[in-house]
């Protein structure tokens, strides 16, 4: 498996390519994020960066939090960063229940993601942190993420280029 220097220089992906090398997969997801596409109560935009293993043929396993079924929904559309091995795997989730928490993973992967459609009413001011230009380092990256996870925030907004 051929993968780029900049990836291999965190420690994270490092230990996770090694595990996930031993596994027969499409991809490795390096990465996760959710946006809102459509309305934010019931639908969760799912987004995969990954690195390209073979072939693509995989579904989306979702469930609520604390459920043990997974439920499935094939993928949307896959864009390959051209000239790399790297690329975004979207996915769309509707018909989810407001203000819970969901967690999601591609099939044949160990690793859950998790986020939380938005409430249905404001009774409960939302937390919402802002920020920018975050990927010039991992190990950075990694500790504003826990940073920003220990604010438990309802929405992160992230500008850059």
């Amino acid at each position: 498996m051929k993968v780029p220097t900049r990836i291999l220089n965190s420690k994270r992906i490092k230990d996770s390519i090694r595990v996930l090398d031993k596994l027969d997969v499409d991809r490795i997801t390096v990465g996760a994020y959710v946006s809102y596409n459509q309305e934010p109560t019931t639908t969760l935009a799912l987004h995969f960066h990954t690195i390209k293993m073979g072939t693509d043929n995989y579904e989306v396993e979702y469930r609520k939090e604390g459920i043990k079924t997974w439920s499935k929904k094939s993928i949307d559309h896959i864009t390959d960063f051209l000239g790399t091995d790297k690329g975004i795997v979207w996915c769309e989730l509707t018909g989810l229940e407001p203000d819970t928490t969901y967690e999601f993973r591609l099939t044949d992967q160990g690793r859950v993601f998790k986020s939380k459609t938005m409430p249905d009413n404001l009774d409960t001011p939302l937390k919402i942190i802002f920020g920018g230009d975050l990927y010039h380092d991992y190990d950075n990256m990694d500790m504003m993420n826990a940073m920003i996870a220990s604010k438990d925030p309802d929405l992160v907004v992230v500008g850059g280029d």
